[in-house]
């Protein structure tokens, strides 16, 4: 004799079988591969970029020709470049270019030209840059040495080199009439009179008002009055000028000096600034060097840097590798930051993979980070959820509904984009919310159908329960 399975038992039957085949579905779609992250100090994290040629042309009698080639020896594609070319002189020639003393670098500047377009370097890359330029007129005296830095928006710098003047180029040069004995930044609320180095990166608060104190000798023959013009940029010369302004100082009798301080404006967004000064006369003709102070603003931050992709190209289903180095608050190592019990946050990372051709985004992973002291690299794999020739990617630092930092990489056309984001913008303009994609999303969505077909399982489950125990009863 067969015995017939009731209905109910098929059903509790299927409902079993349905339950596991969830339970796997689910755990394969959460199979990620994992996030690589390594502990890092800021100054180690730096992509080698090469200087592999140096040349200087003569282009006219007061023009020259400088041509470099970079090459990006790494394994990470290099976005948001900038080349500055600068006319500088040596404060002390036992010293080498780069050194710093008592807080100021040993390479003194007189004139400054940035390149408005960013560039990259892709691995392996090799890229000629050349620099056609009139040179400019009335240059302090013995700034005749051309130097190039190439850096980033957040103030990395990758490269840098310099050259003498070719024969033949003649520089129209005026005499320097204003010697800047001395530089430091005042925060009188907390330090009163005591002065910072110029570059240390003073930490204020946003209700304090930074200041710069200057010791100003006239070494000409005649009495002058200063006037001192600044701009201040958000990290870095290549980065945002945020602020500007002048102020003039006091008359200076010849051979005597005085000390002269004004104040700075105080930037919106927690971060590190920079400001740089030139001091001219009253027709506008430059006396000294230009010089530069930079301070930080106290607070909940965090900046990301150098994102790299593993691959210009996305495949349905298949991982792109987004790396990227994150660090803390910008006053984390700033002289006085003890005084203000800094918090390392902890923030939510979210990285969004988008097509360039429709500004879609085709995958995302977001996970929370504990910013250690000095930061972190962080390796990404993100399932792409659609096909791409030409991908980008978005990396945001998240916290509290706030957007502490983002950074965009279009790997097609190789620029990145300082976003300079504030608490009050959510996410890039140039990629499409998550909800507005059909394709984003897609292992999120997966999982909530795998999770609600478990739930109908179990449902499933209790009514064969509970009409059992009334059939016996």
């Amino acid at each position: 004799m067969i015995r017939r399975r009731s209905p109910l038992r098929t059903q509790f039957a299927l409902s079993g079988a349905l339950l596991a085949y969830a339970l796997v579905a689910a755990t394969n779609a959460a199979a990620e591969s994992p996030i690589r992250t390594q502990t890092i100090k800021e100054a180690q994290w730096r992509t080698s970029v090469l200087v592999t040629k140096l040349d200087i042309q003569k282009d006219g009698e007061r023009s020259v020709k400088p041509q470099i080639t970079l090459k990006n020896v790494s394994e990470h594609h290099v976005a948001g470049l900038h080349a500055s070319l600068l006319l500088c002189h040596m404060r002390d020639k036992s010293l080498d270019w780069i050194a710093v003393q008592k807080g100021r670098s040993n390479t003194s500047c007189a004139w400054e030209m940035l390149s408005e377009t960013p560039f990259s370097l892709h691995p392996n890359e090799e890229l000629p840059l050349s620099f056609p330029i009139a040179l400019p007129e009335n240059v302090l005296a013995g700034n005749d040495r051309l130097h190039i830095v190439v850096a980033d928006e957040e103030g990395m710098t990758y490269a840098r080199a310099n050259w003498a003047l070719p024969e033949g180029v003649t520089l129209q040069t005026t005499p320097r009439q204003l010697d800047v004995v001395d530089i430091a930044t005042l925060n009188r609320a907390k330090y009163g009179d005591v002065g910072f180095r110029s570059l240390s990166g003073m930490t204020i608060e946003s209700s304090e008002k930074p200041e710069v104190r200057l010791t100003l000798n006239n070494i000409s023959k005649q009495p002058i009055t200063p006037r001192i013009r600044y701009d201040v940029y958000r990290r870095s010369r290549a980065g945002k000028k945020v602020a500007d302004g002048a102020v003039r100082a006091p008359t200076i009798p010849a051979g005597e000096s005085i000390v002269f301080t004004f104040p700075l404006p105080v930037p919106q967004e927690v971060q590190s600034y920079l400001a740089v000064m030139q001091f001219v006369d009253e027709k506008g003709v430059a006396i000294a060097e230009r010089e530069e102070v930079r301070y930080v603003l106290h607070g909940k931050g965090a900046t990301i840097q150098d994102v790299a992709l593993s691959s210009t190209k996305a495949t349905r289903g298949e991982e792109v590798r987004v790396k990227f180095a994150l660090f803390g608050p910008p006053d984390e190592r700033a002289p006085g930051a003890q005084d203000f019990n800094t918090q390392l946050p902890s923030v939510d990372i979210v990285v969004d993979l988008f097509d360039q051709a429709t500004q879609k985004v085709i995958g995302t992973r977001r996970f929370p980070a504990d910013l250690p002291a000095g930061g972190l690299v962080l390796e990404v794999p993100v399932v792409a959820a659609g096909d791409s020739q030409n991908v980008g990617v978005s990396v945001r630092a998240e916290s509290e509904g706030s957007t502490l930092s983002a950074r965009v990489v279009d790997a097609s056309d190789s620029v990145a984009r300082n976003k300079g984001l504030t608490s009050t913008i959510a996410r890039p303009s140039v990629v499409a919310h998550a909800s507005e994609v059909s394709s984003a999303g897609h292992q999120s969505k997966l999982l909530w159908i795998v999770f609600a077909l478990a739930d109908c399982a179990l449902l499933a489950g209790v009514v064969f329960l509970v009409v059992r125990k009334r059939s016996r009863s």
